[in-house]
């Protein structure tokens, strides 16, 4: 199973996708950390935090995710 944990924050997020099955030790698949100008507008710090988050997911293997249906576009990856 695959775990998306999130340190929230506007400027800077901190996100980190580990992977684990039970009794052994989970592995570290990616880390992140999203930034945004404080000077810009909620609405616009919220859809870059949106992006990135996306393309984190997608970098990672979206076939690997408990969900169906994740289609997110990878531009770049950490």
């Amino acid at each position: 199973m695959r775990v998306l944990g999130v340190d929230p924050g506007l400027t800077r997020c901190g996100v980190g996708v580990v992977e684990g099955v039970p009794g052994r030790p989970c592995t570290l698949v990616g880390y992140y950390v999203v930034y945004s100008a404080p000077e810009d507008d909620l609405a616009t710090r919220l859809l870059h935090l949106d992006r990135n988050l996306a393309d984190l997911v997608a970098s990672t293997g979206p076939s690997r995710w408990p969900w169906s249906g994740c289609s997110a576009s990878t531009t770049s990856a950490p």
